[in-house]
């Protein structure tokens, strides 16, 4: 049996962009699940299954260009 156990990213953004984090990975329709951790801190966690967590570091790196976004891990 396969085992794929999903790979969680902890980001850390301004408050305001958590929507457009979540908006965009919605585009990516399977890549990756958002969950909000703590909204006071704007911590989200982005939740990807191996196959796509090159995929899903991807996009975290482009936001960063656009957007302040710290990987936490």
């Amino acid at each position: 049996m396969i085992q794929c156990r999903p790979v969680s990213r902890y980001v850390r953004l301004d408050r305001k962009d958590i929507s457009y984090l979540r908006y965009v990975f919605e585009g990516y329709d399977g890549v990756a699940n958002v969950t909000t951790v703590d909204g006071r801190k704007a911590v989200v966690r982005v939740t990807a299954v191996p196959d796509f967590v090159d995929v899903a570091d991807g996009i975290i790196e482009a936001l960063s260009r656009e957007i302040r976004c710290e990987l936490l891990s």
